[in-house]
């Protein structure tokens, strides 16, 4: 179902194409698009840490991924009627419909500040709920 927010989005005219192979180093500042050979989250992570991010910020509707133990991730979700479960697991929930905007990106860039200066740490770090793996593929074999 679609839900109003105090953002607007432009549409996209076409998905952007990869331009970094996966866990390929990014060649230098810019933005890059890596390639994702599956949809597993932790994957994902390790592949984005081994291109060189630094910190990693996600949005999370369904629930909160499982932290990365060398680059840390921090977590959010947008506030919905009640309180799910894992939003004591996030580092952070936001309230656009008790927030302006120029207040919801101060917020995130608190919190993105005080972990990048070691001042804080993610909330699942903190438990303890890290993971770790490369992507075989998707054709990929474990012997």
């Amino acid at each position: 179902s679609a839900t109003s927010t105090a953002i607007a989005w432009l549409p996209l005219v076409r998905a952007p194409s990869p331009n970094l192979a996966y866990g390929q180093p990014a060649p230098g500042p810019g933005l890059f698009v890596m390639e994702t050979p599956t949809d597993h989250g932790v994957e994902t992570l390790t592949g984005l840490g081994a291109c060189g991010a630094q910190l990693m910020l996600a949005h999370v509707h369904d629930g909160p991924l499982q932290g990365h133990p060398m680059v840390p991730l921090l977590q959010v979700a947008t506030a919905t009627d009640g309180q799910p479960a894992f939003h004591r697991d996030l580092d952070q929930v936001l309230r656009p419909d008790e927030t302006d905007q120029q207040g919801l990106a101060e917020a995130l860039l608190d919190l993105v500040c005080a972990v990048a200066s070691g001042e804080a740490s993610p909330r699942l770090w903190q438990a303890g709920f890290v993971d770790f793996q490369v992507t075989r593929g998707l054709l990929g074999v474990s012997l």
